[in-house]
C-alpha cells in the first residue's frame, strides 16, 4: 500500500515537473493514464460526496401596488405609507449535497445526484393609526365601475382605528440526477461533461392584512389577502466541469444549463370578518384585492431556461478530504412572483368589505382577474464546504 501511494505521488510530481511523455508513462497508474493523480479523486475511491453551506441572496420582490395611503385632509393630497415599492429579500442560508459514483476504475463513466435548498425568508412591514384613529389612513384602488381612482377608509379620526401589515416570504429548492463522463487530461487537470434531469422549485407568498374596527363601541372588522405562487421546473440539462490542481490547492468551475417546462400556479385567497352587520362575527369571501373574480387556483405552463455557474477554490487536507470556498449563481427565465399577481383595478360591487354589505352582488366588469404574470429571477451568493472520496 505504501509503495502504491509513493508511486502515485511520484507520478504526479514528475508530471508537474514536465517530464517527457516517455518518462511520464513509466509512472502511469493502474488506470492506464494520469487522470487519477488528483489526491481528492483517486482511482481506488469510486464514490465522491460534496457538502456545502450556502449563503445566497434572491432577487428583490417586484414592486407592490400602493396598499395604504395617509391623507391628512379628506380628498386632499396623500402619501403612500405601505406598498408601492420593491421588497429587499434577506440573504438565505441553505445547503447543497452532491453524491456521485464511478462505474469503472478509470473514472470514465459515473452518475451524480444533487439536492439543494434555501430556507424560508420573510420581510414584514406595517402601518397603524393611534387609538383615536389618527392619522387618516385609506386603502386606494381604481374603481372600474366609475373609471376613477377611489379609496376605502382604514383609519378615520374619532371613528375608526386601523392597522395594516405586509408580509412577503419565499423559499427555494431543487434536485438533479446526471450521468457523468470523465475525459482524461494531463495529471493535474480533470474535465467532465454531464447530462441528466433537473427539478427546481420556488415559492413566493404575499400576505396583506388589515383591521379597521369602530373606536366606540369596539368592533371586529378584519380582512386579509393572500397571494401565493409556486413554480415547478422539470427539464433536461447538460453541463461541464473543469478542475485544475496546484500541489495541495485546486480550482474548479462547473457550468450547467437546463431547458424545460416551468409549471406555474397562482393561489389567491381572501376573507373579511366583521360583527358590524348582525352583532355576531361573520366571515365573507374576499378581502380587499383578493375578490371572488380572482380568488382560486390558476395554472399555466411555460418554456423556461435555467443556467447555473459554480466556481470554487480549495485545499487538500488529506488524500480523501478537501475544503473549498466558492461562488454560485443561477437564473430562471420564467417565474411567477406573488406581488405581480395583485391588481389595483377592482369592481367593488362584489366586495362585502368595500361596499359594506352582507349581500354583495357583482354588477359590471369582472375585475380583478387572475394575472399569471411572470418575470426572470436570479439568485447568487457564496458557498463553502467539504469534499470526500471513499
Amino acid at each position: 500500500m505504501l509503495k502504491k501511494t509513493l508511486l502515485k505521488l511520484f507520478s504526479c510530481a514528475a508530471t508537474l515537473m514536465a517530464l517527457s511523455p516517455l518518462q511520464a508513462q513509466m509512472y502511469t497508474n493502474a488506470c492506464g493514464d494520469l487522470s487519477c493523480c488528483n489526491p481528492c479523486n483517486g482511482c481506488q475511491d469510486p464514490f465522491w460526496l460534496q457538502a456545502d453551506y450556502l449563503y445566497w441572496q434572491v432577487q428583490d420582490s417586484p414592486k407592490v401596488i400602493p396598499l395604504v395611503i395617509e391623507q391628512p385632509v379628506v380628498d386632499g393630497p396623500f402619501t403612500v405609507v405601505l406598498g408601492d415599492k420593491k421588497t429587499n429579500n434577506d440573504w438565505h442560508s441553505g445547503g447543497r449535497f452532491t453524491l456521485g459514483y464511478w462505474f469503472d476504475a478509470c473514472d470514465s463513466l459515473g452518475a451524480e445526484a444533487e439536492y439543494f435548498f434555501l430556507g424560508k425568508t420573510s420581510k414584514h412591514s406595517h402601518v397603524a393609526s393611534d387609538a383615536d384613529g389618527s392619522p387618516r389612513l385609506r386603502v386606494p384602488y381604481f374603481n372600474v365601475t366609475t373609471g376613477l381612482p377611489d379609496s376605502s377608509a382604514l383609519a378615520t379620526p374619532g371613528l375608526y382605528s386601523g392597522t395594516a401589515s405586509l408580509d412577503i416570504s419565499n423559499k427555494m429548492q431543487g434536485a438533479e440526477l446526471n450521468l457523468v463522463k470523465g475525459i482524461p487530461l494531463r495529471c493535474a487537470s480533470n474535465f467532465k461533461v454531464l447530462a441528466g434531469f433537473r427539478y427546481w422549485n420556488f415559492e413566493d407568498t404575499l400576505l396583506f392584512s388589515a383591521t379597521s374596527p369602530l373606536i366606540t363601541p369596539p368592533t371586529v372588522y378584519d380582512y386579509q389577502d393572500k397571494f401565493h405562487t409556486q413554480n415547478n421546473f422539470y427539464a433536461g440539462q447538460i453541463g461541464a466541469w473543469f478542475r485544475e490542481d496546484f500541489y495541495s490547492f485546486f480550482f474548479d468551475v462547473k457550468g450547467k444549463v437546463a431547458l424545460g417546462a416551468m409549471c406555474q400556479q397562482s393561489n389567491v385567497e381572501g376573507f373579511f370578518e366583521t360583527n358590524e352587520f348582525t352583532g355576531s362575527v361573520e366571515t365573507f369571501v374576499g378581502g380587499f384585492f383578493a375578490l371572488p373574480t380572482n380568488i382560486g387556483h390558476h395554472k399555466k405552463t411555460r418554456f423556461a431556461v435555467i443556467p447555473e455557474l459554480n466556481i470554487n477554490f480549495g485545499y487538500h487536507i488529506t488524500d480523501n478530504i478537501c475544503i473549498h470556498l466558492g461562488y454560485s449563481g443561477m437564473y430562471a427565465s420564467e417565474v411567477l412572483r406573488a406581488s405581480k399577481q395583485m391588481s389595483s383595478k377592482l369592481n367593488p360591487t362584489q366586495s362585502a368589505n368595500i361596499e359594506f354589505t352582507s349581500t354583495p352582488v357583482l354588477v359590471g366588469e369582472a375585475s380583478p382577474k387572475a394575472r399569471l404574470r411572470s418575470t426572470g429571477l436570479w439568485a447568487q451568493g457564496v458557498n463553502g464546504g467539504l469534499d470526500f472520496t471513499f
